[in-house]
């Protein structure tokens, strides 16, 4: 099994209202899952708990001291565009706006403004300001799943979406928002999955101070006996 099998974030029940609010005031365009992204969802949040990875990928070490990918299976059939891959699990809390949050963190919220009550309790070790900014964290540095082993593009096969998951007959725990990682370009049997950091202001790799290594779905790929090819 692997270390990391979080099914889903994890998140303190008192974020909910803040949460819901935000997305309602500052009107975040959030996709509601259908049943047949709940059945995908709930299927892969089953093999997750039972065994870290689906049968169908492979988490392969990489050269050039890269860490690790994820790859499809080179004998399993091709992934079609649309397929829900796996939802980006990790730790969910709200940190002040200047909490980088590290490598593994997604902001799913951003310039979120607490009541005085609200950041006495979240916060309460500095001062009350009306105007201090937070932001809603998915920080999966300690707990997470594979999805933290996908990798950066600029021309990525895989997207992330913020998703509702509403009540629903699988039993899976509804939220208000969640990533959840999608196919967005059909992925070949032995291409790595790769998705893009950047958001609209293109400002991860800027904040990290990193220049990223160029990797497109064929930089690396895994050949019939599960060894790493590299593009010439």
């Amino acid at each position: 099994m692997m270390k990391y099998n979080l099914p889903r974030q994890v998140s303190r029940l008192d974020l909910k209202p803040i949460i819901e609010r935000e997305i309602k005031k500052q009107e975040i365009a959030v996709m509601t899952l259908t049943k047949k992204q709940q059945e995908e969802l709930n299927t892969i949040v089953e093999v997750i708990e039972a065994k870290g990875l689906p049968e169908y990928l492979i988490r392969r070490k990489l050269p050039h001291n890269l860490g690790h990918g994820i790859f499809l299976h080179p004998g399993k059939d091709p992934l079609p565009r649309g397929r829900l891959i796996v939802p980006y699990s990790g730790e969910k809390e709200i940190v002040p706006a200047e909490y980088e949050g590290g490598h593994y963190a997604f902001t799913p919220l951003e310039k979120i403004y607490l009541s005085r009550e609200e950041q006495a309790f979240l916060d309460p070790t500095i001062a009350y300001k009306a105007r201090r900014s937070y932001t809603l964290k998915v920080d999966a540095l300690q707990r997470g799943n594979f999805a933290r082993f996908v990798n950066h593009s600029s021309t990525p096969n895989i997207e992330a979406r913020l998703c509702r998951v509403p009540k629903n007959s699988f039993g899976l725990r509804a939220s208000p928002i969640e990533v959840i990682y999608f196919v967005s370009k059909r992925i070949l049997p032995g291409q790595q999955l790769l998705v893009c950091y950047e958001g609209e202001e293109n400002c991860y790799w800027n904040e990290e101070g990193i220049k990223p290594f160029p990797m497109t779905p064929s930089t690396f790929q895994l050949s019939s006996d599960l060894k790493i090819i590299s593009e010439k």
